[in-house]
């Protein structure tokens, strides 16, 4: 008799041949499993099969100059050393080493960008599935519906469309996946994975920086929190300080000094006056993100402080790692750019979140209540994202399977795709 996970492992696999969607949900449905996980893989690599790369080059879609990189590469070849001399050069202004090698390996067999985004969804899937998986592993069996809206928003705090900006949002996974790790599992290896983030996207170096200082802290819940509240009321850096400290910098991070440039400044500042001409569901989105955390942290800050000691300390370490990750993440807001930590900080603190209150419980009736007020926010909140995934998801995404995806290039984005229809 076929034991039960090997039947859940082909079931997984015989829909990801018929429609990698269906697979998707079915596996999602047995996420605990860990045979499902290579099916979880499979997704991902027809996800970024399937995914639509923006014509415009000169957009806010940085995926564009990503296939616009591998059709140069595989015109112009580039030998080993000549790549090497590319990378951490003042002139390429090229940091990283994930992205450019890749591409560049790659360009030796095609120029098409499908197999590309295929590689770089598949890893990016691999450190996703697996926070997820962390996360949900430590919750009971029998998730309420509350817990469970927040189980999706972790999914969703960075999904995996966003390989459309592939360097930053890869090396966040990977990063996160370290600090789940360190703080959740109490695994040493997590400071590997922190490394090798690095090699994704430089500004992770700040971020690693941060996590080796935060060793040596004390880690008093109290202070923390304290230092997070006044975070959320810092308005203004003193961007010359920070200018003097770049300046210092080997030559070839010199070029990212333009993110504190006095131009960069002065439109980031102009933005934030205006909106940027947004529209009304961007900001509103915007604004429910940045204060559901802020509940969920009051939350369970409060949740913290009014139990036993002994009965929090499996939640503190993380808790207080978040706290201060949220600390810095409120303060790099006030640059350009530097709101792209906070979701390496909303990651860390609603897994805490999660972990508190799946395994304890609620602590009272009002603090069930005020996420049940807050869940149609969430809800939205959650729409929200997955109307940006539109962007960069086909109907062969959502209707295909591999097969239709190697014979047909679908590179229309369902919003458009339901624009015009209406």
């Amino acid at each position: 008799m076929i034991r039960k996970e090997v039947l859940i492992s082909k079931t997984a696999v015989a829909l990801w041949l018929i429609n990698p969607l269906l697979s998707l949900f079915y596996s999602l449905r047995h996420i605990r499993d860990p045979k499902v996980f290579p099916t979880l893989l499979l997704f991902s690599f027809f996800f970024g099969l399937t995914f639509v790369v923006p014509e415009d080059q000169e957009g806010a879609a940085d995926s564009a100059r990503y296939a616009a990189e591998l059709k140069e590469l595989h015109r112009q070849p580039m030998d080993f050393q000549d790549i090497v001399n590319y990378l951490y050069n003042a002139d390429s202004g090229k940091l990283d080493v994930y992205q450019p090698v890749v591409t560049w390996l790659l360009s030796y067999f095609t120029d098409n960008p499908q197999w590309l985004f295929a590689l770089f969804a598949s890893v990016f899937g691999w450190f996703w599935f697996r926070n997820i998986q962390l996360v949900v592993r430590l919750l009971p069996a029998h998730t309420n519906g509350l817990l469970l809206l927040l189980l999706v928003l972790f999914a969703m705090i960075s999904p995996i469309w966003e390989i459309n900006g592939v360097r930053m949002w890869t090396a966040a996974q990977i990063f996160v996946h370290g600090l789940l790790l360190i703080f959740l599992m109490e695994e040493k290896k997590g400071y590997i994975y922190c490394i090798a983030a690095l090699f994704v996207h430089f500004s992770f170096s700040l971020l690693l920086a941060l996590l080796l200082v935060y060793r040596f802290l004390p880690k008093q819940t109290d202070v923390l929190f304290v230092a997070y509240v006044v975070s959320l009321f810092v308005r203004e850096l003193n961007i010359e300080v920070i200018q003097q400290y770049l300046d210092m910098l080997p030559d070839f991070m010199q070029t990212r000094k333009g993110y504190v440039s006095d131009a960069s400044i002065e439109e980031f500042k102009e933005i934030q006056a205006t909106g940027g001409g947004l529209s009304w569901h961007v900001l509103l989105a915007e604004g429910i993100q940045r204060y559901l955390f802020l509940l969920l942290s009051l939350l369970l800050y409060l949740g913290i402080r009014f139990r036993p000691a002994e009965q929090t300390l499996f939640v503190r370490r993380i808790f207080n790692a978040g706290l201060f990750l949220s600390a810095f993440a409120n303060i790099a807001a006030n640059l350009p750019s530097g709101s792209r930590f906070a979701v390496i900080a909303q990651s860390v603190m609603l897994a805490g979140f999660l972990l508190f209150y799946g395994q304890l419980g609620w602590q009272s009736f009002w603090q069930r209540n005020i996420l049940r007020a807050a869940a149609p926010f969430l809800i939205f909140l959650l729409l929200f994202k997955l109307r940006t995934g539109f962007d960069f998801i086909s109907l062969t995404t959502v209707l295909g399977n591999p097969f239709i995806a190697l014979l047909v290039t679908d590179n229309v984005p369902l919003m458009e795709l339901f624009k015009s229809l209406l």
